[in-house]
Order: C-alpha cells, then sequence, then structure tokens
C-alpha cells in the first residue's frame, strides 16, 4: 500500500523516481497547514530533547561518580538523544 500520493510537493510522502508536478491530494489545504504546523513543533520539542541531553552531559562532568551512577545519567543522555532521532511516521 502506497503512502502520499504522487506529486513531488507531497506533505505526506514525496515520491521515489517519477512524479508529478500537480499539487499535493493527500489532504485539503487546512489540513496541509495543520500537518506542517505539527512537523514544525515536533521539530522544536526535538531541539530541545537534544539541548537538554547536552545540558545534563554537561552539568552532569561536574557531579561526582556516585551521583552519576545513581541517577544513571549516561542512561538519561541516551534515552534523550535516540528519542531526538527517532524517524517521524
Amino acid at each position: 500500500m502506497s503512502r502520499g500520493c504522487t506529486s513531488h510537493d507531497c506533505i505526506i510522502e514525496r515520491p521515489q523516481g517519477m512524479g508529478t508536478n500537480s499539487t499535493c491530494r493527500c489532504a485539503d489545504w487546512r489540513g496541509q497547514r495543520h500537518i506542517r504546523e505539527l512537523r514544525a513543533e515536533n521539530e522544536r520539542l526535538r531541539t530541545l530533547l537534544r539541548d537538554a541531553a547536552d545540558d545534563i552531559e554537561y552539568w552532569g562532568a561536574y557531579a561526582d561518580e556516585h551521583f552519576r551512577g545513581k541517577w544513571d545519567l549516561a542512561g538519561t543522555i541516551q534515552r534523550y538523544r535516540e528519542l531526538a532521532a527517532e524517524p517521524v511516521a
């Protein structure tokens, strides 16, 4: 089953290879605007997660080994980075 339409302007999934120059038919214009807004919000939140992971790593370096191990700072940093890198469906 194919996702998206055959338009190179498709907002759901751009075609691989040949496509049309028509406008996307996947959603009406209000739906397309909403999808763009959600994608922008998603990217904003991913940036916040990356920044949070960087902050935890930076400030965690000042903590002693016991604190870093007790609160699993390395695991938290890794989880935040994995969440930020997760592909959007």
